[in-house]
C-alpha cells in the first residue's frame, strides 16, 4: 500500500490526528486541511463537499458553503443539528439528527421504546435554603427531592419532544422554542432539550398553565399546592384537562378567584384582594373583595384585624357608601372599614356618631362642618397608613387636617388658601399640606 493510501485512510478511521499538507494529497480523494484552517473532504482530486451532509466511515458531516467542515450546533432546513468538535456524529451519546434526539448504547446500536436516564434531578441551594425555613415549602420540594432527568426515545429512536403519551400516561418533554435550542433555568424544575418536565409548565400554544408531579404525570381534578413564588406557596386548581384554573371559578356553590401577580401565576387568592375593570363608559372601576382562608368568595359581615366589613351578595366590598340593616345604618369608608366609636365623622360635608358597634346615631341630621377638621376617623384607631386617592398620589395620613368654608365645602387642590391671616397648601384630596406651619399673610401681600 502506497504511504498517500496509508495516510488517507488513518485520518479517515482515526480523524485527522496530525497535520498533512493539502499539497501531499492534491490528487487524492478524502480529508484534506489542518484544525487550523478547517478540513474538507474530497470526493475527488478536485472536487470536495459544500454546503451539503456526508457520511463518511459509518458517520454524518456537515459542510458548509466554504467546504469547511462544522462544528458545534448548525441549523439546516429549519432543524438543529449538533457536531461534536471534531465533526462526527458518534455513538454512546445522544445526537440530535433531523431535528430529532437519538441515543445510541455503548454497543453504538441506537435504542428504541426506553425510559433513559439523564442524571440527577438537580435543585438549587436557594430553594434548599427555602425548604430549610418553611415546612410548607419543604411539603411541597420533598416530592422531587432525589428525582432523576428521564428522555424517552420513541420506535423510531428519536427521543420525545413536546406532549407525548407513554404507557397510557401523557408527559411533557421540553422541546425547542422560537428556533432556539431551550434550557429551562427555572430554579424549582431545571430540565434541557427533551427532557421530561416536573413541576409547573406553561403551553405557549394554549397559553394555558400545567403542573407535573413528582412522577412527571400531570395533574388534574384536584387540589395541590406549589410554589407561588420564591419562599412562598399556595393552592392551584387543576381541571379535568390538566390545565390550572384562572380568573373566577365557580365549585360546589361557591366563588373563587385564580389569579396572577408579582407573587405567582394562577393560585387562589386569599384575604382582601383590589380588582379593578371599565365600566361601560370606559372609567376605570375599582372594587375589593375578601376571600376565606380556604379561598371561597365571602358575603355579608367579615371581621379582619380590628375592623369589620360588608360585602354585599356579588361579594364587592361596601367602600364610601352607606348600609342599613333592619333599620340601622352604617357606613364603610374609602378602604370599606365600618366606622364605629367615631364623633364628627366626616361623610360628605356633614358629622356623623357612631356607636362601638357600628350604628350610626344621628343618619338623618348630620351636622354641617365648618372650619377646621382633624380627621380621626374613630376613637380607637388613629390611622397612619400609605393611601391612596384617585385624583393624586400615595400620601401618608396621619390623622390629616382638612378644611370646610362656611358653606360647609371641603378645600381641595388650592394653594395658599387664606385662613385666619394665613396661607395653606391643600392636595386634591382636601388633606393640608402645612396644617400647622400657614405661611404669613403679609408675605405675600
Amino acid at each position: 500500500m502506497s504511504i498517500k493510501k496509508l495516510i488517507a485512510s488513518a485520518l479517515t478511521a482515526g480523524f485527522m490526528l496530525s497535520f498533512i499538507p493539502a499539497a501531499a494529497l492534491a490528487d487524492t480523494a478524502g480529508w484534506q486541511g489542518s484544525y487550523s484552517d478547517g478540513w474538507k473532504y474530497y470526493t475527488s482530486a478536485d472536487e470536495y463537499v459544500k454546503s451539503d451532509w456526508k457520511q463518511i466511515g459509518g458517520k454524518w458531516y456537515h459542510f458548509n458553503a466554504s467546504g469547511i467542515m462544522e462544528t458545534g450546533w448548525i441549523q439546516d432546513g429549519g432543524k438543529w443539528y449538533y457536531l461534536k468538535s471534531n465533526g462526527q456524529m458518534t455513538s454512546d451519546s445522544w445526537e440530535l439528527l433531523g431535528g430529532k434526539l437519538y441515543h445510541f448504547n455503548k454497543s453504538g446500536v441506537m435504542e428504541a421504546n426506553k425510559w433513559i436516564d439523564c442524571g440527577e434531578y438537580y435543585i438549587y441551594g436557594q430553594v434548599k435554603e427555602y425548604a430549610g425555613s418553611d415546612p410548607e415549602f419543604e411539603k411541597v420540594l420533598s416530592e422531587y427531592r432525589g428525582k432523576r432527568l428521564w428522555r424517552y426515545v420513541g420506535s423510531d429512536g428519536a427521543s420525545y419532544v413536546g406532549w407525548k403519551k407513554v404507557g397510557g400516561e401523557w408527559y411533557h418533554f421540553n422541546g425547542l422554542i422560537d428556533g432556539e435550542y431551550y434550557i429551562d433555568t427555572d430554579e424549582t424544575h431545571q430540565s434541557s432539550y427533551a427532557v421530561m418536565t416536573y413541576g409547573m409548565f406553561h403551553d405557549r400554544d394554549e397559553d394555558a398553565y400545567y403542573n407535573f408531579d413528582g412522577n412527571g404525570k400531570y395533574r388534574k381534578n384536584c387540589w395541590f399546592k406549589f410554589f407561588s413564588s420564591y419562599g412562598a406557596t399556595a393552592w392551584y386548581y387543576s381541571g379535568s384537562d390538566g390545565k390550572l384554573y384562572s380568573g373566577w371559578k365557580q365549585m360546589n356553590g361557591k366563588w373563587y378567584y385564580f389569579g396572577s401577580d408579582d407573587f405567582g401565576t394562577n393560585y387562589m387568592y386569599t384575604g382582601i384582594r383590589e380588582f379593578y375593570s371599565k365600566d361601560k363608559n370606559g372609567k376605570t372601576v375599582y372594587e375589593l373583595y375578601c376571600f376565606h382562608k380556604n379561598g371561597y368568595m365571602m358575603t355579608g359581615w367579615i371581621q379582619l384585624g380590628d375592623y369589620w366589613y360588608y360585602a354585599g351578595s356579588n361579594g364587592s366590598i361596601y367602600m364610601k357608601k352607606w348600609l342599613n340593616l333592619g333599620g340601622k345604618w352604617y357606613y364603610f369608608d374609602y378602604r370599606g372599614r365600618m366606622a364605629a366609636n367615631a364623633e364628627n365623622f366626616e361623610i360628605d360635608g356633614k358629622g356623623y356618631d357612631f356607636d362601638s358597634n357600628g350604628v350610626c346615631i344621628n343618619p338623618n341630621s348630620g351636622r354641617k362642618i365648618t372650619g377646621w377638621y382633624e380627621r380621626k376617623y374613630d376613637s380607637l384607631h388613629k390611622y397612619s397608613e400609605l393611601i391612596w386617592d384617585s385624583d393624586t398620589e400615595y400620601h401618608y395620613d396621619f390623622n390629616d387636617w382638612n378644611y370646610f368654608d362656611s358653606n360647609g365645602k371641603k378645600v381641595v387642590n388650592v394653594q395658599n388658601y387664606l385662613i385666619g391671616g394665613k396661607y395653606y397648601d391643600f392636595d386634591p384630596s382636601g388633606v393640608c399640606k402645612n396644617p400647622f406651619s400657614g405661611r404669613d399673610y403679609e408675605a405675600f401681600s
